[in-house]
């Protein structure tokens, strides 16, 4: 098995975890998805998770997503102001996975804690999952995206 891919936040347990299932072939992979956090309802914490066993992502857009964080990480925007962009890694497939890195109005964050918004359609179930992550968890996620491709290049 291959080291999963893993984006964190930055202050609590929630993370998007990638697994990949073999190196792919012809520019796409297969992947088991995990997101994971925790909801409060008022009284105490509960732990909420999203699995699927399998997802097709576009390794071409793996690589792009990759390469936008290390260049943003390479300029004096780091701490200036957050990543930003969106990334739509299955944009041929049965399924949707779109990553979206933008600020949003119910969350706290700032220049150097970008939001994560994480969207998914899956058959019959779609949804959206969000979280604040930093420069240091998406150095973690882009180096562990590079080393993933680099071997399914073989």
């Amino acid at each position: 098995m291959m080291d999963p891919i893993t984006l964190q936040s930055n202050l609590s347990c929630e993370s998007l975890v990638l697994v990949p299932h073999g190196t792919g072939f012809n520019g796409i992979g297969e992947y088991e998805l995990t997101l994971s956090g925790q909801h409060w309802d008022g009284d105490h914490e509960h732990d909420i998770k999203m699995h699927v066993d399998s997802i097709i992502l576009s390794h071409h857009k793996l690589d792009e997503l990759e390469s936008a964080i290390q260049a943003w990480l390479q300029t004096d925007q780091v701490g200036v102001s957050a990543f930003a962009g969106t990334f739509d890694l299955t944009s041929h497939f049965n399924s949707s996975l779109r990553f979206v890195f933008a600020e949003r109005e119910d969350i706290i964050s700032g220049d150097d804690k970008p939001v994560l918004t994480v969207e998914y359609s899956f058959s019959r179930m779609s949804g959206a999952f969000c979280f604040v992550t930093d420069q240091s968890c998406l150095a973690l996620f882009a180096s562990g995206i590079r080393s993933h491709l680099l071997q399914a290049a073989g």
